[in-house]
C-alpha cells in the first residue's frame, strides 16, 4: 500500500501485514470512537464443506501483525470454505489514533460493530492477551454467531493473588503494569517491539536476551516494524500504557475502576459460561499458553475451565514460551486451528438470529 486512509502513524507495513491484498477502513458511525477509521481485512479462501468465519483478535501492546505466521501456516493447509477476518484496535497498527486512554469495553464496541457491518456467521474466534476480553465481550450481544473459540495467553478472571501476576511478573521491581510509567513515552514502541519478539522463558534467559537486543538495536532501528511505528503517537502510547496498567488487575472489579467497566467485566464472568457453556450452546474450544506468563499459568487454566467445563483435556501449556505464543509457536497453534476448524459444531448448521 502506498497510502493509507486515517491518521494511524504507520506509513509503510511489511508484506506479510496481511493475509493477501489490501486491507480495508471501517468508519465507525457510533459510539465513543464514532468517525474514526478501524483497519481491518475481510478475505475468502479454500473450497467445499459448510462456510466458517475466522476472526483474530489481537491485544496490547500488539496488532493484527501477530497473527502473520499463525496465518501463513493455516493457509497452506487444505482449507474448506473460509472468510478471515484480522483488524487493528483503535490506537494500534492501520486503525486512526485513539484519542484516550481506552479500555477492553471500548475496544469491544468497537469491534461488535464491526462483526455486526460484516454479519459474521460460524465464527471461529482467536483471541489473545485483551483479546479475550474485547473478543468475547463483542460478541455478549449476538452470541449465537461464535461457534468455535481458540484462547492464547487470555483470560476473563481477575488472576490469583497468590501467585504470579502483572504486578510482579517478569520482575517485581519490574513488573509489566510498573514499566508502563518508568518507560518514557518515546521508547514505548522499541520496548513494546522488543517485548513482543523475546523468546525469554525464564528471567534469566530474560536478561540475556535484553542485553543482546540492545546491543542489536541500532541495526535493526531502520527495519519497518509495525509493533514500533504505531506507537510514534503520543495519544496510542498513552491508551497502550492504560491497558498495560489495567492488566496489573486483570479483569478485576474495582471501586475506583469505571462503574461501565466493572459491569463490563461481570458480565464476561457470568455470561461466557450461559452463552457457550455446557448448559448453553457448548461450543467447540481450545486453549493454547505460553507457561511463562501469568495467563499461562495452571492456576489461569482452571479459571477457563470453571467456564467452559468442555476444554476439559483440550488444553496445552509450552514450557519454553513466555506471552506472546504466536510470534514463539505458529505452527503449532495453525495445526491446533485447523483441526478446531474441521470439528462439527453444536447446531451443524448455518448460524442465524434466534427466530429468524
Amino acid at each position: 500500500m502506498a497510502a493509507f486512509p486515517g491518521n494511524s502513524p504507520l506509513r509503510s507495513v511489511p508484506a506479510d501485514y496481511h493475509p493477501a491484498g489490501e486491507g480495508q477502513w471501517y468508519p465507525l458511525g457510533e459510539g465513543k470512537d464514532r468517525g474514526k477509521k478501524l483497519y481491518f481485512t475481510d478475505q475468502s479462501f479454500g473450497r467445499g464443506g459448510a462456510p466458517q468465519s475466522l476472526v483474530l483478535v489481537p491485544g496490547n501492546p500488539e496488532c493484527s501483525y501477530l497473527f502473520r505466521k499463525v496465518l501463513r501456516g493455516l493457509l497452506a493447509k487444505n482449507l474448506s470454505q473460509l472468510r478471515i477476518v484480522t483488524l487493528d484496535h483503535i490506537g494500534f497498527g492501520l486503525s486512526d489514533q485513539a484519542t484516550r486512554p481506552m479500555d477492553p469495553l471500548d475496544h469491544a464496541a468497537n469491534l461488535a460493530r464491526l462483526i455486526d457491518h460484516l454479519d459474521l456467521r460460524r465464527v471461529t474466534l482467536v483471541v489473545h492477551d485483551w483479546g479475550g476480553p474485547i473478543g468475547l465481550g463483542a460478541f455478549l450481544a449476538t452470541p449465537y454467531r461464535l461457534r468455535k473459540l481458540l484462547i492464547l495467553n487470555s483470560g476473563i478472571h481477575p488472576l490469583p493473588r497468590n501467585g504470579l501476576d502483572y504486578r510482579n511478573h517478569p520482575f517485581p521491581f519490574l513488573s509489566w503494569s510498573r514499566l508502563s510509567f518508568l518507560v518514557p513515552d518515546r521508547c514505548w514502541g522499541a520496548f513494546a517491539s522488543q517485548a513482543i519478539a523475546s523468546r525469554a522463558c525464564s528471567r534469566s534467559t530474560l536478561i540475556r536476551e535484553l542485553l543482546r537486543r540492545f546491543l542489536a538495536a541500532r541495526a535493526a532501528a531502520g527495519r519497518i516494524d509495525p509493533y514500533r511505528m504505531q506507537f510514534a503517537s503520543r495519544a496510542n502510547v498513552a491508551s497502550s500504557k492504560h491497558l498495560a496498567r489495567l492488566a496489573g488487575h486483570w479483569c478485576e472489579i474495582r471501586n475506583s475502576q469505571d462503574p461501565q467497566l466493572n459491569e463490563f467485566y461481570q458480565r464476561l464472568r457470568t455470561e461466557v459460561p450461559l452463552h457457550w457453556g455446557p448448559t448453553g450452546t457448548n461450543i467447540q474450544a481450545r486453549l493454547l499458553v505460553g507457561r511463562w506468563d501469568p495467563l499461562g499459568r495452571v492456576e489461569s487454566a482452571r479459571l477457563w475451565l470453571q467456564a467452559l467445563p468442555q476444554l476439559e483435556d483440550r488444553m496445552v501449556g509450552f514450557a519454553d514460551a513466555g506471552h506472546f505464543l504466536p510470534e514463539r509457536r505458529p505452527a503449532e497453534i495453525a495445526d491446533s486451528l485447523y483441526e478446531l476448524l474441521g470439528t462439527c459444531d453444536a447446531s451443524g448448521g448455518v448460524a442465524a438470529p434466534p427466530g429468524s
